[in-house]
C-alpha cells in the first residue's frame, strides 16, 4: 500500500512538473501585474476560515457532549492537521485522537467525531464545489438545481449513515453504542456551516487567483467554487499525503477554461504555498493566545 501512495503522488507531481516545462515560456513572457492588496486579503481571509474550519470540530464534538475550551480544541485541530503531509494519511487523524485524548475526550468520541467531520467536510465541498464541474462541462448552473444537489448531498449525513461506526466488530462497535448521535436538526446546522465555510473559501480564492491575474466578472462563481472541488478530490484520492499533486492537477484542470494556460498553472501550484503560509501563520497566532490565556489570572 505504501508503494501504491508513492507511485500515486509521484505521477500526480509528474503531471504538474511535465506542465510546467510545457509552460515554461509562456510563464516567462507573460507580463506579471500582483496585486498586493488582494494577496493580503486572501491570506488573512484563509487564516480566519482555517480557524472556523477548526471551530467546526469544536461544534461537532459539543454536539457529542464535549464542551471544551474553543481555543484548545482548535489548537488540536490545527497541530494534528499538519501531520497530514506525512505519507500514509492516517497520521493527521491519528495525532487528533491522541491529542484529543489528553484533553479528556474518548477514543470512541475522537473517533466518531472525524469520521462525522470528514463526512461534512466531503458533502460540503462536493456541493460547492459542483457548481465548477457543472460549467467545466458546459451546464447551466441553474439555482434550483443547486439547491437539489446541496439537500441530496446533505441527506448523506442523516444519523443512520453516521451510525454505521456502531456496526463495528467487538469493542470498538460496543463503545460508539454509547455515544449519543448528534439530532438530524443539529447536523443540518453543522452542514449549512460547512457550507458557508466552503462558499467564503471560494471568495477568499478569488481574491488569491485575482492577485495574479484579473478574473471576468462572469467567472467569478466557478473559479471561486473549483477550490472546494479541488480539495473534495484530495479528499476522495487518500493515496496522496495531504492532496500533494492531486488538489493542484485538479485546480489547474478547472482554471483552465477561465484563465490563460501559464497563469492557471502558477495559480494552482502557488495556492499550495499559499494555503501552507495560512496554516503556520493560523497555528502561531492560535499558540501564542494559549499562551496569554494561560498567563491570565
Amino acid at each position: 500500500m505504501r508503494s501504491v501512495r508513492i507511485v500515486f503522488a509521484a505521477l500526480a507531481l509528474a503531471f504538474l512538473i511535465a506542465a510546467v516545462l510545457g509552460e515554461w515560456e509562456k510563464i516567462q513572457a507573460t507580463d506579471w501585474t500582483f496585486r498586493a492588496n488582494l494577496l493580503w486579503l486572501s491570506l488573512i481571509g484563509a487564516v480566519t476560515l482555517f480557524i472556523l474550519d477548526a471551530y467546526g470540530w469544536h461544534l461537532i464534538l459539543k454536539a457529542l457532549g464535549h464542551d471544551l475550551p474553543a481555543h484548545r480544541t482548535i489548537q488540536v485541530w490545527l497541530v494534528s492537521s499538519l501531520a497530514r503531509y506525512i505519507p500514509g494519511g492516517v497520521w493527521s487523524y491519528a495525532s487528533r485522537v491522541t491529542l484529543a485524548k489528553a484533553e479528556g475526550v474518548n477514543m470512541a468520541t475522537a473517533s466518531l467525531s472525524l469520521y462525522l467531520e470528514t463526512l461534512l467536510l466531503m458533502a460540503s465541498s462536493l456541493a460547492v464545489g459542483s457548481i465548477a464541474l457543472l460549467w467545466n462541462a458546459g451546464l447551466s448552473v441553474d439555482p434550483l438545481l443547486a439547491i437539489g444537489i446541496f439537500i441530496f448531498l446533505g441527506l448523506t449525513l442523516h444519523p443512520r449513515t453516521v451510525g454505521l461506526l456502531r456496526k463495528l466488530p467487538g469493542r470498538a462497535g460496543k463503545a460508539m453504542l454509547e455515544i449519543k448521535l448528534p439530532t438530524m436538526r443539529y447536523t443540518i446546522g453543522l452542514y449549512v456551516y460547512y457550507l458557508l465555510f466552503w462558499i467564503l473559501f471560494g471568495a477568499v480564492f478569488l481574491c488569491f487567483a485575482s492577485a495574479t491575474h484579473p478574473v471576468a466578472y462572469e467567472h467569478w462563481l466557478p473559479v471561486g467554487a473549483s477550490i472546494a472541488l479541488a480539495f473534495f478530490v484530495g479528499f476522495v484520492v487518500i493515496f496522496a499525503p495531504g492532496g500533494i499533486g492531486v488538489r493542484e492537477s485538479t485546480l489547474y484542470l478547472l482554471l483552465l477554461p477561465f484563465l490563460p494556460e501559464a497563469t492557471s498553472l502558477v495559480i494552482s501550484i502557488a495556492s499550495r504555498l499559499w494555503i501552507m503560509a495560512a496554516e503556520v501563520i493560523t497555528l502561531s497566532v492560535v499558540l501564542l493566545y494559549g499562551r496569554l490565556v494561560k498567563r491570565t489570572p
